[in-house]
């Protein structure tokens, strides 16, 4: 019955504490090369309802 209240293994301290998670190695990798990726800019959408079809537009 003590093993359903206490976890037999000691969870990881990136895992146990949700804050830690922002000074996980493999965390900040990941985000740093999320942030890298540069964002696609557009003025508005290429395709529209009254797009769908025409062959003139790519």
């Amino acid at each position: 019955r003590l093993a359903a209240v206490v976890p037999s293994k000691a969870r990881a301290p990136h895992l146990a504490d949700s804050f830690a998670l922002e000074l996980h190695s493999p965390y900040l990798t990941a985000r740093e090369q999320v942030l890298g990726i540069a964002e696609e800019v557009q003025t508005g959408p290429v395709m529209t309802a009254s797009t769908i079809g025409d062959s003139s537009k790519t």
